[in-house]
């Protein structure tokens, strides 16, 4: 038996202690159900600008996508009839892509610039998820923090490959370079996945100034915490962050999957 998913949002942003400028954008909407995060990059304002691009194409996108796509839908969900969200968050972030390479090309101090992207889509009892770059989605279950994105990055591939092992990633001074970003070029690979919600699970969307600071083990000590708020706990991570020398700006978006009264929950 399927159940009605209440879900809590919270997000917020943070320039850290060593940056100018913010150049990670999010938007969140409640109403609709999905939760998106951009963290650009490039010279001068233009990792400002791609970001800030992504989020407001891909915005409009699902806006404009979700009330025909909840008219449409039955009494239950399955793959099948998840298919368009699907194929509309691929169609959104290649239309952002398509975007920041049109500014790239108008405005000669934006060449270069690019953006990574992660968004989650929450609807009828699941989360559909996009992904470039390496920005992450992490879910948070019964006290289990799992990463469910992977990192579109050299360090990541270097992991892949048997090479390094995500303990010795996290302790290189070196950057880590992208290997897939939005904007940078006209064909663009998008991570498109999906995973049942349960009641209890907390989702985190967050941008490398986070996860460059804190490992697994600290950002799941921080959330499995009983906290009242998401606001609270979100404050506590960006504290933790700044704590250890924040060298970025740290975007975190939290969302709590919530059993509506007098709900069986999904079986898992």
């Amino acid at each position: 038996m399927e159940h009605p998913i209440g879900l809590e949002f919270f997000a917020e942003t943070d320039i850290g202690l060593v940056r100018s400028r913010n150049e990670d954008a999010f938007a969140i909407s409640p109403e609709q159900g999905f939760a998106i995060l951009a963290d650009g990059m490039g010279g001068h304002n233009a990792g400002e600008v791609a970001s800030t691009i992504a989020i407001k194409t891909i915005r409009r996108q699902l806006e404009n996508f979700f009330p025909a796509f909840h008219a449409s839908l039955g009494a239950t969900t399955d793959d099948t009839s998840l298919q368009p969200l699907s194929s509309c968050l691929d169609d959104a972030v290649m239309q952002a892509n398509a975007a920041i390479l049109r500014a790239a090309e108008n405005n000669p101090e934006y060449f270069g610039m690019g953006t990574t992207v992660v968004v989650a889509a929450f609807h009828g009892g699941f989360v559909t998820i996009a992904h470039v770059g390496d920005s992450r989605l992490y879910r948070l279950r019964e006290g289990r923090l799992e990463q469910l994105t992977l990192d579109h990055s050299l360090l990541q591939r270097q992991i892949d490959q048997g090479r390094l092992t995500t303990e010795q990633a996290g302790f290189l001074p070196v950057p880590n370079r992208l290997t897939r970003a939005v904007g940078v070029a006209p064909a663009l690979e998008i991570d498109i996945q999906r995973h049942a919600i349960l009641p209890g699970d907390v989702y985190l969307l967050c941008s490398d100034g986070l996860t460059d600071m804190l490992s697994d083990a600290d950002i799941r000590q921080v959330l499995a915490q009983e906290w009242p708020t998401l606001a609270a706990a979100s404050a506590e991570l960006i504290v933790e962050t700044n704590t250890r020398g924040s060298r970025d700006n740290t975007t975190i978006i939290l969302v709590r999957a919530l059993a509506l009264p007098g709900e069986r929950g999904r079986q898992a």
